[in-house]
């Protein structure tokens, strides 16, 4: 988790703390978590984006902008997990994934015995998800797989382990990783 400042005391706390260690307010600054943010910025950097690229009219910046707009004033699954119907529109809209996945990879990494593994060579592993994975929209949890990780055994010789991670979308964090161990 990481670390935010205390708007009461202005000292270092845990993001997930609920009251400073110091002072024992709320600590928490108002407004959206990490992944909201996040969401908003990028939806923000589309409009500056814009702005930079030559031959883009006027009315696609405002069009740009008016999503933003939209998105802070009615939030969909592009900034709220919540929003999301299914988990293929999790994967595909929720800018928060991105969190998911390198959370999980950092977990599939921590666990390795003999070496950093490997990960194909997609933006971030954990892009597979079981097709009924549907029990996210009332508990939170997603189920991600990437089936074509590479992990050194205790020879230095690479072998395939598929890995599995659940992922607590209301805690942010990890809440299993496995190895499915190739024979």
């Amino acid at each position: 988790m990481a670390l935010i400042s205390c708007r009461e005391c202005n000292h270092q706390m845990s993001g997930g703390a609920e009251q400073c260690p110091h002072c024992g307010g709320t600590g928490k600054q108002p407004g959206f978590d990490l992944f909201t943010s996040t969401a908003i910025l990028a939806i923000g950097g589309l409009s500056v984006i814009a702005k930079l690229a030559l031959g883009v009219s006027a009315n696609s910046v405002q069009v740009i902008d008016k999503v933003a707009v939209q998105e802070l004033q009615n939030p969909t699954c592009i900034s709220n997990w919540h929003k999301c119907k299914d988990m293929n529109e999790l994967i595909n809209s929720y800018h928060g994934v991105s969190y998911v996945r390198a959370d999980c990879r950092r977990e599939a990494t921590r666990i390795a015995k003999y070496g950093e593994p490997k990960f194909p060579d997609t933006h971030l592993p954990f892009n597979t998800y079981p097709r009924s994975s549907i029990e996210f929209l009332q508990t939170g949890v997603v189920h991600l797989l990437e089936l074509d990780a590479q992990y050194p055994n205790q020879l230095g010789v690479y072998v395939r382990n598929p890995v599995a991670c659940r992922f607590d979308l209301n805690r942010k964090e990890v809440i299993d990783l496995k190895l499915v161990l190739s024979r």
